[in-house]
């Protein structure tokens, strides 16, 4: 029980703005906000990343809090695996996503680490992340006596939290200041899944939102989905939420219904 009252320390690191949560109240499960600051373009230059962490939380009354960081999708490279036939083990399936990891990108993989959910029967994603980035985060947790439980990649956080709202068959999108990730479950487990990285400022609509989907759907080779699912904390006020053809409706905090009506979809 003494562990579950212990507080909790969150951080997100996957927009421009860095975000620092602490739980509070019985059972951790609510957070409040004990830090911000804008971070541009450090989060994906780790030193720069590191120095500013280390020098804000070194304020905070945090030591020996368990932690949990988010990082963005545009740090980390997503791709499928399909096992071999004669695959025996799941090292098999590890090794697998390894070869498919230097074919794919023609990089070292002692720069990397591989994080999935192996399986020797069905295709799976992989996530794989730089160990410079990992290795500046680990440099942190240790510099300020944080116990580091996980680094996680936006999307992954974000389905992890809201898995018993999603849908066992369906699309899923997670809207961040940096990416637009969009995923695709079937019988409950991912089947695809797209980073689109975000350059500058310009404002995204509710329409290039969908076509966003469709493109996905075309190189799936399946039918434009008439509803989605969106997860972002600034969805609504950028994206708006009167877009011609498009109905929005929130099903809980930051996440949202998308459903393409007949004058949506006859502008495809």
């Amino acid at each position: 029980m003494h562990s579950l009252l212990r507080k909790h320390l969150h951080v997100d690191l996957s927009g421009k703005k860095i975000l620092i949560h602490r739980s509070k109240g019985f059972l951790r499960k609510k957070f409040e906000l004990i830090d911000s600051f804008d971070a541009g373009d450090s989060v994906s230059f780790h030193p720069v990343l590191k120095n500013h962490l280390q020098s804000r939380l070194t304020n905070l009354n945090i030591s020996h809090l368990g932690t949990d960081i988010i990082i963005s999708d545009a740090c980390v490279r997503y791709f499928k695996v399909t096992p071999p036939r004669n695959i025996q083990s799941l090292q098999d399936c590890r090794l697998a996503a390894e070869v498919r990891f230097r074919n794919l990108y023609e990089e070292d993989l002692s720069a990397w680490t591989l994080q999935a959910d192996l399986d020797a029967n069905a295709d799976f994603m992989v996530c794989a992340v730089p160990n410079a980035l990992l290795e500046a985060l680990q440099e942190v947790a240790t510099d300020r006596r944080l116990v580091l439980h996980s680094i996680k990649p936006k999307f992954i956080s974000v389905c992890n939290q809201r898995r018993a709202t999603l849908k066992k068959n369906g699309w899923f999108c997670v809207v961040s200041e940096s990416t637009v990730s969009i995923g695709l479950f079937l019988d409950g487990r991912l089947f695809s899944l797209r980073v689109i990285k975000r350059l500058g400022e310009e404002r995204r609509t509710g329409l290039w939102m969908r076509e966003q989907f469709v493109r996905e759907a075309l190189l799936l080779n399946l039918h434009t989905p008439s509803d989605v699912m969106i997860y972002g904390d600034s969805f609504t006020s950028e994206f708006g939420d009167e877009t011609p053809g498009i109905l929005v409706k929130k099903i809980e905090e930051n996440l949202y219904q998308l459903r393409f009506t007949e004058e949506a979809l006859g502008e495809s």
